[in-house]
Order: structure tokens, then C-alpha cells, then sequence
């Protein structure tokens, strides 16, 4: 499972699928293919903690799922590869994961942060 986290908004939560005949989850000839994940208030909650910890505005949290429920296995600052999800079924947002991120950028340099 992936999700990505803006500021406090989670704007995609989907599972990504491989179609390589191999398995392999970065393949030239094979796109990843995803599909919608439940993002429930605990996972949530932990994405959110997840980025707190770490004192990040931007992040995708990959996550596995374990014998108790989803496990992070990975928390990469900054939000890569959200193009593919904008404007689908995948995107959380309002008026697009781009927007999103730009105005949580802007709203940084113009508040106590810059």
C-alpha cells in the first residue's frame, strides 16, 4: 500500500500492483497498476504520526500489511510519481494533488516557517 500525505491531508491511498511477468516492481515495459485502498481513520492516524516523528510536510508512506494490520515499511520525504494519480479515482483532493502540494508550499513560505 501507498500513501501520500500533504501537510495533514492524505491525497492518495491506493495498492500498486505489479505487471511484470517476473514480479518486478519497476519495469520499463510493465506500468505498476494500482487500485483504490481503504484509507481508514487508523491508518490514517498512523501516516500522520509517522510524519510527525519524522518532522516532514510532504511524504509516501509504504506500508505492508502484517498479521495486526498495515506496518510502515518506508517513509520517503517529499511526494514523488503523483502525476499518474491526478485527476483519477485515486486522487483524495479537491482540485488536484499539483494544487495541493502548491499551496501547502506557498502557505510554508509565507507563514512562521520561511
Amino acid at each position: 500500500m501507498r500513501v501520500s500525505v500533504v501537510g495533514k491531508d492524505v491525497v492518495s491511498c491506493v495498492y500498486q500492483h505489479s505487471t511484470s511477468p517476473d514480479g518486478a516492481v519497476r519495469h520499463h515495459l510493465y506500468p505498476i497498476r494500482t487500485e483504490a485502498a481503504e484509507l481508514t481513520e487508523d491508518l490514517r492516524a498512523t501516516c500522520l504520526r509517522a510524519m510527525s516523528a519524522l518532522v516532514l510536510d510532504l511524504a509516501v508512506i509504504d506500508l505492508v500489511e502484517g498479521p495486526d494490520g498495515p506496518v510502515i515499511i518506508e517513509v520517503n520525504s517529499g511526494i514523488s510519481s503523483w502525476e499518474r494519480l491526478e485527476g483519477t479515482e485515486h486522487d483524495r483532493t479537491e482540485s488536484g494533488i499539483t494544487r495541493r502540494i502548491a499551496d501547502h508550499l506557498s502557505g510554508l513560505l509565507t507563514s512562521d516557517h520561511a
